[in-house]
């Protein structure tokens, strides 16, 4: 039990309302990889690339979606699957795809914006269903002469 009065500095009606964090419906969202860190396997078969990505347009714009990428493991196909997915994010953010992978290479294309396809992930062992990107569709550059930075 507290004995002294604390005050925390904000009022309640400063506070935004909780969001519904449901899934965002399967399609394809305009996203940017915010952060990566190379993580080793709870099992320790392998190490994987933990990122962070936020849409950045539309009715989902600033939503986050956490992805965790195999890129070591003692299972080929898991291993196989995560570089897949990476060459995918890594092309549509404007990579050639012949480069070597390494973790500096990888972190060159945070902040880049690229084109993801979301799917919804049956959760697991009591939890919810959660967002997944599936892979990646590369940015076609808008025909307008003027404005060239456009991807959409």
């Amino acid at each position: 039990m507290y004995h002294q009065d604390v005050d925390f500095g904000v009022s309640l009606s400063e506070i935004e309302d909780l969001q519904d964090f449901a899934p965002i419906p399967p399609g394809t969202y305009p996203v940017r990889a915010n952060s990566v860190a190379l993580k080793n396997t709870k099992m320790g078969q392998g190490k994987y690339l933990q990122f962070e990505f936020v849409i950045t347009s539309g009715a989902y714009a600033n939503r986050k979606i956490f992805q965790n990428v195999m890129v070591e493991h003692s299972n080929e196909d898991a291993k196989r699957i995560g570089l897949q997915w990476l060459k995918s994010w890594i092309t549509s953010c404007g990579g050639l795809g012949t480069e070597r992978l390494t973790l500096s290479f990888i972190t060159r294309f945070l902040l880049q914006e690229s084109l993801a396809v979301l799917i919804i992930e049956e959760g697991k062992a009591g939890y919810a269903d959660k967002n997944k990107i599936q892979r990646f569709k590369k940015c076609v550059p808008s025909a307008n002469l003027e404005d060239d930075s456009s991807f959409f």
